[in-house]
């Protein structure tokens, strides 16, 4: 996974403690057209959820990958009803590009 130049995989830690609480990453890097697709988004123990983190970890990727990689997009797929992730996102600046209807199959079993 090191080697793979298409994914970057990150991981978010405590600052003080070093203490490894989840990840972030990209995926589908692709350098010539400048676009990679965010994800890989988890903050484990549940002590360090609705803090800021992820807000935190996302704005820190964003602006590594713009700046440091020169990506000049970076998109995403987020279920619609998922209001804490839709809001963090938009928050740090994704707009809504479409809706993909009928992508997924839920069952009510």
């Amino acid at each position: 996974m090191l080697e793979d130049r298409c994914r970057l995989l990150l991981i978010i830690e405590v600052i003080d403690s070093r203490e490894a609480i989840g990840t972030i990453g990209l995926d589908r890097i692709d350098f010539i057209n400048q676009v990679a697709e965010y994800g890989n988004v988890l903050i484990g123990p549940e002590s360090f959820k609705h803090k800021g983190l992820a807000m935190e970890a996302t704005l820190l990727l964003l602006t590594y990958s713009f700046e440091r990689l020169n990506l000049n997009r970076i998109f995403l797929h987020v279920f619609a009803d998922n209001k804490a992730a839709v809001g963090l996102y938009r928050q740090c600046g994704f707009r809504d590009e479409g809706c993909l209807r009928a992508a997924v199959l839920i069952r009510a079993d």
